[in-house]
């Protein structure tokens, strides 16, 4: 038995990719609220996948080079999920990246 299925959570994370890169489209972006008392973050929903990817700055940033800072503008557009490994709190760790494929 595989115990991350029991702590799969609602958020896409780089567990959820592994070693694959998946090209998806995103279908939506929203403002949400993850924790509370904490400012909203900038979340993503792709056409292919059930959970929606909580964008960090790295991530953002990679959006916002690529077609502006208008997220109206991101709609449609495909990118390329995968992993990484990063350094966070002192430890490295695999973080979920994406690459604009447009």
């Amino acid at each position: 038995m595989d115990a991350t299925e029991f702590y799969a959570g609602d958020w896409l994370k780089a567990a959820d990719i592994g070693e694959k890169r998946v090209k998806v489209q995103i279908a939506s972006i929203e403002a949400a609220q993850i924790k509370e008392g904490k400012p909203k973050k900038l979340v993503l929903e792709f056409s292919e996948l059930q959970k929606k990817l909580v964008l960090n700055k790295t991530n953002a940033g990679k959006l916002m080079d690529a077609w502006g800072r208008e997220t109206n503008g991101w709609i449609g557009k495909v990118v390329e999920l995968y992993t990484a490994l990063t350094t966070f709190q002192g430890a490295e760790v695999l973080a979920l990246r994406l690459k604009p494929m447009e």
